[in-house]
């Protein structure tokens, strides 16, 4: 699947997404883990304008189903 991330906002702007998982930790591109402030960044998920809609998207990444089966 691609673009199941979505978020609606006035064109032009920047959004990301934040992924946390059932059990309360935050996706940093490569694992999930325990929310860090000094990590904040490194759980943003850039989402990318679709035209000039106001529709933003993003994929999901294939890794966060790996990270997901490890204990």
């Amino acid at each position: 699947m691609a673009n199941e991330l979505r978020g609606v906002a006035p064109s032009g702007n920047a959004l990301y997404a934040r992924l946390i998982n059932p059990a309360g930790q935050w996706w940093t591109g490569a694992i999930f883990e325990a929310y860090a402030a000094p990590d904040y960044a490194s759980y943003a998920v850039a989402l990318t304008e679709q035209g000039a809609s106001g529709l933003y998207v993003a994929d999901m990444q294939a890794a966060i189903d790996a990270a997901r089966s490890q204990p």
